[in-house]
Parts: structure tokens; C-alpha cells; sequence
């Protein structure tokens, strides 16, 4: 059983989909995403969107994490612009994310 794990995408959405290309060219059908999805300088939307819309197995990581925890005015530069760039639904989703999480057994 092969499985592929993602993580620090940092808003980097064409990154993900030439990763998630390769993975399903490679027949993987499996997917552990590691967290820090969004925050960066590039952008969320997309990234957060396709993630939103992806089956997989998705870790809440630290940055994602200071995007619903922390006031903007606590946040660092990235989570303040990637803030800025989410709707309440995708900050709803991540508040669903848990921290960590047992991959079968």
C-alpha cells in the first residue's frame, strides 16, 4: 500500500497541482496532507480550495493553526495577508483540522 504525504504548500497552488499530477500519474490514491497549507506569499484561495475539495487525510500545521488562533494584529506577515484572502468558510474548515491523527493503525 503506497500512500503520498504533502506538506508546507504555503499557498503555492501550482506547486500542489503539479504534485497532485504526479501522485495520480503514479496511481497513489492516498494522500496525508502535513499542514501549513496556506500561509504565504502567494495564493490561498486556490490553494485552500483545491485542498478543501481534495480526499485526503489533512493535518492542521502551525501556520494554519496562527490563522484561527492568533488576533490579526498577533499574526506574522503571512498569515496577515493570507487572512485577508479567505472566506469565512475556509477558516471554518480549518477549524475542523485536527492537530494530529493516526494513519490506518
Amino acid at each position: 500500500m503506497r500512500f503520498a504525504a504533502i506538506a508546507d504548500i504555503h499557498g503555492n497552488h501550482l506547486a500542489l497541482e503539479a504534485v497532485l499530477s504526479d501522485i495520480r500519474a503514479q496511481g497513489i490514491s492516498d494522500i496525508v496532507d502535513l499542514g501549513d497549507m496556506v500561509s504565504g506569499p502567494l495564493d490561498a484561495q486556490p490553494t485552500i480550495d483545491m485542498l478543501m475539495a481534495l480526499d485526503a487525510v489533512h493535518l492542521l500545521g502551525n501556520h494554519d493553526r496562527y490563522l484561527i488562533d492568533r488576533p490579526h494584529e498577533k499574526m506574522g506577515a503571512w498569515e496577515r495577508l493570507v487572512h485577508t484572502q479567505l472566506e469565512q468558510r475556509h477558516f471554518d474548515w480549518l477549524r475542523t483540522l485536527p492537530a494530529n491523527a493516526v494513519y490506518r493503525d
